[in-house]
C-alpha cells in the first residue's frame, strides 16, 4: 500500500491553528516510522523539514507556492495538490488539511484530516465574521471532502458526528469516519518551578470566546487584586479593548519549546471557548501540572472529568490557585500516565478500514 501525504499548505507562521497543524506533523511522523505503507510520499514547503524526524526513505518534495499567498492556496487546494500526488504514482492521497477540490477529481483514493466543521458552526452563529467568498469556498471544499474521500479520519468523536451530521444535512452519502484523536506523540513534560503567573490563551476569532476569557480574569484581577503576572497568548479582535494593567503581558505568538515551558511553570491556564474539534490545550496543562481552567464542550469532555469555571468550581483563588475536580482519580492518572489520555490510538491499517 502506497501513500502521499500532503502538508505543502501548512507552515507555523500562517496558520490559523496551531494544534492542528501539530496533529497533521505528529500523525504523519507516526505513519513513516511504523511503517504503514511500502512507500511514503510527502507534500512539504520549505518551512517543514526543521519540524519532521522521518525517516530517510521518505521521498519528501517542496511546493512553496501554496504557502506563497492566498492565490496560491486556493491554486494547490483546486489543481497542484492532485497533479503532484498523481505524479508519486501512490495509491492513496492523505490532505492533512482535510479540504478536498471541488473542481478536480482525487488522482487516486482519497483520505482527509477533518479537524472540525467549524466554518458550519460560523455559518449558523457568526455569518458576518468570515467574507462572503471564502465561506462559501470553504463549503464548498468540505462537501467535496464528503463526496470523494474513501476515508476521513477525524480528532474526536464530537467530530465525527459533525461530519456524518453535516453529511445527512447536505443530502450526501457519508464516507467511512473514524475517530482517531490528536496527541500521536505525548507532549514533553517540563520540570520546572512554578511561579505567581497565569495563562490565557485566546485568538481574534469569535469562536475561541475572547470577550469572554477577558472579562472573566479582567473581573477575578480587580476583586483579587493579584501581583502575579497573566501571560495573553494568541491574538485579540482588532477592536477588543485590552485592560492596562501592569501585570498583563501580550504575546502574540511563541515558539514551541517557549509555550511548553510557560504552560508548565504557570499555575493556570485559562482556556474559552464557543466550539472545538478537540481543544488541546487544557489536556497539556494537566500533563503539565497546571491547572485548567475551561469551556465546557463536548470535545473536551471526552477526555477530561471537568467542567467549566462555573459548573465545576474550578477557580483561582487570591494568589494562589486551585483546580477542584469532580474526579481525584482523573488528576493522578493523567500525572502519573500522561500517554492514556494523550497518546491515543492510531488504526493499525487507518486506510484499510
Amino acid at each position: 500500500m502506497t501513500l502521499t501525504y500532503s502538508i505543502a499548505d501548512m507552515n507555523f507562521r500562517q496558520t490559523k491553528s496551531i494544534g492542528n497543524l501539530n496533529a497533521s506533523l505528529q500523525l504523519l511522523e507516526t505513519l513513516a516510522n511504523k511503517k504503514y505503507f511500502s512507500r511514503l510520499s510527502v507534500l512539504s514547503n520549505s518551512t517543514i523539514p526543521e519540524r519532521l524526524t522521518l525517516p530517510p526513505d521518505v521521498n519528501v518534495t517542496l511546493h512553496d507556492s501554496a504557502i506563497k499567498n492566498r492565490l496560491g492556496r486556493i491554486i494547490w487546494d483546486q489543481w497542484k495538490a492532485y497533479s503532484a500526488a498523481r505524479r508519486t504514482g501512490n495509491e492513496w492521497l492523505f490532505l492533512s488539511k482535510g479540504f478536498a477540490s471541488f473542481l478536480k477529481s482525487p488522482p487516486g483514493k482519497l483520505i482527509a484530516y477533518g479537524m472540525d466543521a467549524v466554518h458550519y458552526h460560523y455559518k449558523e452563529h457568526y455569518p458576518n465574521a468570515v467574507p462572503f467568498l471564502e465561506q462559501r469556498y470553504f463549503e464548498a471544499c468540505f462537501r467535496a471532502t464528503l463526496k470523494y474521500s474513501r476515508l476521513v479520519v477525524t480528532i474526536s468523536e464530537f467530530t465525527k458526528q459533525e461530519h456524518e451530521r453535516y453529511a445527512r444535512i447536505l443530502g450526501i452519502k457519508c464516507p467511512v469516519v473514524e475517530a482517531v484523536g490528536i496527541g500521536f506523540r505525548p507532549p514533553p513534560r517540563e520540570i520546572v518551578e512554578k511561579e505567581n503567573r497565569v495563562l490565557a490563551i485566546t485568538s481574534r476569532w469569535p469562536h475561541k470566546r475572547p470577550d469572554l476569557a477577558l472579562k472573566f480574569l479582567e473581573e477575578w484581577q480587580k476583586k483579587t487584586a493579584f501581583t502575579g503576572q497573566i501571560d495573553w497568548v494568541g491574538s485579540l479582535p482588532a477592536r477588543s479593548v485590552f485592560p492596562q494593567f501592569p501585570n498583563w503581558k501580550r504575546h502574540s505568538r511563541l515558539p514551541e519549546k517557549e509555550f511548553r515551558r510557560l504552560v508548565a511553570s504557570v499555575k493556570a491556564l485559562v482556556y474559552f471557548s464557543g466550539y472545538e474539534g478537540f481543544g488541546m490545550p487544557p489536556i497539556e496543562a494537566i500533563v503539565a501540572g497546571t491547572c485548567p481552567v475551561y469551556s465546557d464542550l463536548p470535545a473536551t469532555r471526552e477526555v477530561t472529568t471537568c467542567r467549566d469555571v462555573a459548573d465545576a468550581q474550578t477557580r483561582i483563588v487570591g494568589y494562589q490557585v486551585t483546580c477542584d475536580y469532580r474526579s481525584q482519580q482523573f488528576t493522578t492518572l493523567v500525572r502519573e500516565n500522561p500517554g492514556r489520555f494523550v497518546q491515543v490510538r492510531v488504526a493499525e491499517d487507518p486506510v484499510g478500514r
